[in-house]
């Protein structure tokens, strides 16, 4: 077996595709090297007491963060990792507490995560507290079993921290990931998903009956599975994350018809418009969209107060769904779930 300190092979994994990483993403490589050095020794071992050091990897969005996470995970043997994006994680917990596991919380956070010694943690947040709580239990019970954590997220912990009375109930989650988590901050200085934004991208402005069909077009050429849907119809109704999922399961490419610029009173509709996005990025789903106005501006009227609630979140939000509507052919899913 080869060296698990050797960050070869997780550069490989992460190169799949003729992409070379740049400089801070090599030194982040290095350091999840070690990581899974301590995993791989954690495999030879019976759990007991309190689990090893973890990762917490941060930085600007389009950064390469979950590449460097995914390639990690596909550099070790099968069984030793399993990867959740935070939302579909939630998701997955309740249907397991609510059902096979009758309410059973321990019994509900072993289904989703089995053996593993790794949980990769796909983009951290926290807005809600019932979220927060229940991330808090996880964590310190995989800990108890021995398993490390891989966090993704745009801030560093302290960047979560909360105003008022919401700090109470983040504080002790924030105060495990910086206890359990060693902190590195990934930022190269460029947006990759920006970087090379090919002329012909599939969002166009304004929303005219001509640029749906030439957008649908476009799409038949990528896939012949097409959902099509008003911005409407997916973010102005009561919906969550695992709602997209698996309104998504039967399509491989979408076409979101009428985005409007939007404004101070559109918080809940950004809200769903940002998990829709992390949806489309796992499964990395080409889309073609119709918009009042071009992705640079579409945000701008939104006001300072929804801009500090949700700023993290729409960076990350804008810039997938402009890589997304530049993708130009099926490529496979991101493994979004563990055993």
């Amino acid at each position: 077996m080869a060296e698990r300190n050797d960050p070869g092979a997780i550069l490989r994994h992460f190169s799949l595709g003729g992409i070379e990483p740049d400089p801070a993403q090599r030194l982040v490589a290095q350091q999840l090297a070690r990581l899974l050095a301590a995993v791989t020794a954690d495999a030879g071992q019976r759990a007991s007491g309190r689990g090893g050091r973890g990762i917490f990897l941060w930085g600007g969005v389009g950064r390469g963060k979950t590449r460097l996470v995914d390639a990690a995970v596909a550099a070790l043997p099968p069984g030793l990792a399993c990867r959740w994006h935070q939302l579909a994680f939630l998701d997955a917990f309740h249907r397991a507490f609510a059902g096979p596991a009758r309410h059973d919380f321990a019994a509900a956070i072993d289904r989703l995560v089995g053996q593993a010694r790794l949980l990769a943690f796909d983009e951290f947040h926290i807005h809600d507290i019932a979220d927060a709580q229940i991330l808090r239990r996880a964590f310190g019970y995989l800990a108890t079993r021995g398993v490390r954590l891989l966090v993704t997220a745009n801030p560093p912990p302290a960047g979560f921290a909360a105003e008022g009375e919401r700090q109470r109930h983040f504080a002790p989650l924030i105060e495990h990931l910086s206890a359990w988590c060693e902190s590195i901050e990934l930022d190269g200085g460029v947006d990759y998903r920006r970087l090379h934004r090919p002329l012909g991208q599939r969002w166009v402005a304004p929303d005219t009956a001509a640029a749906r069909v030439q957008l649908m077009v476009d799409l038949e050429n990528i896939s012949p599975r097409i959902a099509t849907a008003s911005f409407d119809d997916l973010c102005r109704r009561p919906r969550c994350h695992g709602d997209y999922a698996r309104q998504l399961d039967a399509a491989s490419a979408l076409a979101l018809w009428n985005v409007p610029r939007f404004g101070e009173r559109d918080g809940d509709a950004l809200r769903r418009l940002v998990w829709l996005a992390d949806v489309l990025w796992e499964r990395q789903v080409p889309l073609a969209i119709t918009a009042a106005e071009t992705a640079e501006s579409i945000f701008l009227g939104i006001g300072d107060a929804l801009r500090r609630m949700l700023g993290r979140d729409l960076a990350r939000a804008e810039s997938r769904l402009i890589a997304l509507s530049a993708l130009s052919a099926e490529r496979p899913t991101a493994a979004s779930a563990g055993p």
